[in-house]
């Protein structure tokens, strides 16, 4: 599972709002990803490899390839076309998840649902 960028920020501003979520996943071989990880870098003042980890929770980071870019391109141009784009980093996000075969684990359902075979998990 991946672990969108609202989870991790909601894990430190309000960590109720996904204790249940974190339990329900605990058992499952969670990743973040290297957009996560920028998103995050933008919110501190100086960031480093260390805090981004901490932050984290030490994760693995899956990052972009070409099949990824790939996907994103095809993704883009479908939601483009259909008139429901959703942000750049949602979207590379979401063709990772869409590469690797896993699901999102995110708040932020209304944007990925958008997104035809993306395993959306709610919380």
């Amino acid at each position: 599972m991946i672990l969108d960028t609202c989870y991790f920020i909601d894990l430190q501003r309000k960590p109720s709002s996904v204790q249940a979520i974190s339990a329900r996943i605990a058992h499952r071989v969670l990743f973040a990803t290297a957009i996560t990880y920028g998103e995050l870098a933008e919110g501190l003042e100086s960031p480093s490899d260390t805090e981004l980890g901490r932050i984290t929770l030490g994760l693995p980071v899956l990052g972009i390839d070409e099949s990824i870019a790939k996907n994103y391109g095809a993704v883009r141009r479908h939601l483009r076309s259909s008139g429901l784009l959703i942000g750049d980093n949602d979207l590379w996000i979401a063709a990772i998840a869409l590469t690797h075969g896993l699901p999102i684990v995110t708040r932020n359902v209304s944007e990925f649902r958008r997104i035809d075979g993306l395993q959306v998990v709610a919380y």
